[in-house]
């Protein structure tokens, strides 16, 4: 059995899958692997957890931590007005519209799409999940050699029908991945953009406009009682310079820190934050601190490997609500 768990766990971190069993009241403490899968067995054998389970906390996973999410509204939203609509609209694409969210495909030759499906849930959305192979490179400088290791990254898109909000989940790019320059070199933006306009395609839009996060920004860290910890922050003054300030809990007890926003005044501008929503102020919806990043310029948030799909919900969703 444990084979069988290993494979359908190769592409997940332990700590993430630790942070899930823990999240569903679950024996999770493990100190090294084979202590890690002898829980899992263990659990299986007395029926509190399944194969199928950890399949669907692997997706989870997958499709939640270490991404940096796109915040975007869909420009045209006549292909997703139904089901049907949108499934004619992948049908001259020759795409098909799935039911179910299907296990992952893993170092694909190129960029593929998973599935794409349209789910019934309040409210109602579209996801599609892509996947593609980067090369991470390790230099050994004692032996003076270069060995390279292929990696799955993920891309999952979320859309909801009414509104048109998109979220575009990209895990980071490797420093080899087949987006590239006219040079032949590999290019961060390249990979980003062609997930934007392939977004774009199949769901039948002129394009994807940014969502503005300057509210939200500002909302974060002025709102009382305070919803983020808030150690790190990137600002823009009246003299369009930028200042960075960091502390151990928050740089907003900071008398310098006071002094220079009080001085600036509504010229004060929330640029880069990097924060934890606060457990207490989550109404029982959280179960631990949860660390995001908000980057106001390119309307993106960030997320940690092992986030889960109701931990990124809850901070999108206090985001919109803003």
């Amino acid at each position: 059995m444990r084979q069988q768990l290993e494979k359908t766990l190769s592409h997940v971190s332990q700590r993430a899958v630790k942070h899930w069993l823990k999240t569903r009241g679950l024996e999770h403490t493990a100190a090294n692997t084979d202590l890690f899968y002898e829980r899992l067995i263990k659990l299986i054998d007395n029926r509190s957890l399944s194969i199928d389970h950890l399949k669907n906390a692997a997706i989870e996973i997958e499709e939640s931590g270490n991404k940096r999410i796109y915040l975007r509204n869909l420009q045209g939203t006549e292909a997703i007005s139904s089901k049907s609509a949108l499934r004619d609209h992948l049908d001259s694409l020759n795409v098909s519209l799935v039911e179910d969210r299907y296990q992952s495909i893993h170092q694909p030759i190129r960029p593929v799409l998973n599935y794409i499906g349209w789910f019934e849930q309040s409210p109602a959305r579209v996801r599609m999940k892509f996947s593609e192979t980067h090369e991470e490179l390790e230099v050994n400088y004692e032996t003076q050699t270069v060995t390279s290791q292929k990696i799955t990254k993920f891309v999952v898109v979320v859309v909801d029908v009414e509104s048109g909000f998109v979220q575009v989940r990209l895990d980071p790019a490797s420093k080899v991945h087949p987006h590239k320059d006219q040079d032949g070199k590999s290019k961060e933006e390249l990979y980003e953009d062609y997930y934007f306009r392939k977004a774009a395609e199949l769901l039948g839009s002129e394009g994807l406009k940014a969502y503005d996060l300057s509210r939200a920004a500002e909302y974060l860290t002025t709102t009382q009682p305070r919803i983020f910890r808030l150690p790190i922050e990137k600002v823009r003054t009246s003299a369009a310079s930028f200042q960075t300030y960091s502390s151990r809990r928050d740089v907003r007890d900071d008398p310098a820190r006071r002094g220079a926003q009080l001085a600036d005044g509504d010229n004060w501008v929330y640029e880069d934050l990097h924060g934890y929503w606060i457990q207490d102020e989550s109404e029982g919806q959280l179960s631990r601190e949860v660390f995001m990043q908000l980057k106001r310029r390119t309307s993106m948030l960030r997320f940690l490997a092992d986030c889960l799909e109701n931990e990124v919900e809850y901070a999108i969703s206090r985001i919109r609500a803003i």
